[in-house]
C-alpha cells in the first residue's frame, strides 16, 4: 500500500497491505482516512484489491434497478462493458486503482460527486466517486455501447 498525499488530500494505491502490515504503518487509526482506506487495510487478496462495497461492486458488474451491469456478456442495452479477459477481480482492482491514484485526471461531478479518468491496457476507464471517495460506479469510456 503506498499513500500519497496531494493537495491536502491522502490517497491509496494498491497493492493490497495484509491485515497484520496495516497495524505497523497506522496503528490503530487507518480509519482516519476514511472508508476506502479501511476497505483496503482489510483486504487479503493476494494479486487484486477491491475498495468497493458489495453493493457498488453489484451495480458496476450485474447492474442494478440504478444502472450499471458493466462485465463482458452482460447485455444491459445502452451499456458499455469491459474486455471479455478481463475477470471481476481484474475490473475492480482497475476501477480502484484509478479511485486512488492522484496522477489521474479528475473533474467535478454532478451532486458534489468526482469523476477520475485513465486508460489502462488501452481502456479509457471512468470512476465515478463520493465526495469521501467512495466509489459509486466505473466504465468503459472508448468501447461500444451496447444496442438500447
Amino acid at each position: 500500500m503506498q499513500l500519497h498525499q496531494q493537495k491536502g488530500m491522502i490517497s491509496l494505491s494498491p497493492p493490497t497491505i495484509c491485515n497484520s502490515a496495516a497495524g505497523i504503518i497506522l496503528p490503530g487509526n487507518y480509519k482516519a482516512l476514511g472508508n476506502v482506506a479501511e476497505r483496503a487495510f482489510k483486504n487479503t487478496a493476494d494479486d487484486f484489491v477491491d475498495l468497493a462495497s458489495s453493493q457498488r461492486r453489484k451495480h458496476i458488474l450485474d447492474g442494478d434497478a440504478t444502472g450499471g451491469g458493466h462485465r463482458a456478456g452482460t447485455g444491459k442495452p445502452g451499456k458499455s462493458e469491459f474486455p471479455q479477459s478481463w475477470s471481476d477481480e481484474k475490473i475492480m482492482h482497475v476501477i480502484s486503482d484509478i479511485a486512488t491514484d492522484p496522477n489521474v485526471s479528475r473533474k467535478a461531478g454532478r451532486g458534489g460527486r468526482t469523476i477520475a479518468e485513465a486508460v489502462k491496457e488501452g481502456i479509457n476507464v471512468r470512476v465515478i466517486q463520493e465526495s469521501n471517495g467512495d466509489i459509486v460506479s466505473g466504465f468503459p469510456t472508448n468501447v461500444p455501447r451496447n444496442p438500447k
